[in-house]
């Protein structure tokens, strides 16, 4: 799910969430519906070693792009 909102102190932010389900986050304004995009079908190993690594070192950069 991609996310976009703006902030209440103006900060304008994009997000991805992944979900097994569908998905809604909780935001400092309310509930966020997002746009569905896409879908993880491979690699899942790969995708909890980022997130492992995000957890722990904090944010990194994730390059998502169109399967060929």
């Amino acid at each position: 799910m991609l996310y976009h909102y703006v902030r209440p102190n103006g900060r304008k932010v994009f997000d991805i969430g992944i979900y097994y389900a569908r998905g809604y986050s909780l935001i400092e304004v309310g509930w966020l519906p997002g746009n569905g995009i896409g879908r993880i079908d491979g690699n899942i190993e790969g995708l909890r070693k980022v997130v492992a690594r995000a957890m722990s070192k904090g944010d990194q950069e994730l390059i998502v792009k169109r399967a060929e």
